[in-house]
């Protein structure tokens, strides 16, 4: 029986293609769900209990907010991981505020 559950948000379907990739080997002990909407993402958040939310810096905004800030709020103890690839400071740094502490 999986242990834990992942979400993993990413526009670039390349991205979640290696993801799911790299992290198969694990499947048979994680439950794997892969995002490249932050809607989808949302609705995987609302019908699953997830213990961990990888996503993408420069993923869309809803409403003004961050995927991961809607986690933050949604689900406290999920934890938290931002993905980046390039980004200016600023931006890395606005992200980095709702990634996990």
């Amino acid at each position: 029986m999986p242990s834990l559950t992942l979400l993993i948000a990413d526009p670039d379907i390349r991205v979640l293609r290696e993801m799911r990739q790299m992290l198969e080997p694990m499947q048979p002990h994680w439950t794997l769900h892969f995002s490249d909407d932050v809607e989808q993402a949302i609705r995987l958040l609302e019908a699953h209990t997830i213990d961990v939310v990888i996503a993408d810096g420069q993923l869309p905004s809803i409403k003004d907010r961050h995927l991961l800030d809607y986690v933050r709020v949604r689900s406290p103890r999920t934890v938290r991981f931002v993905m980046a690839r390039e980004a200016d400071h600023d931006s890395m740094a606005e992200t980095l505020v709702i990634a996990h502490q």
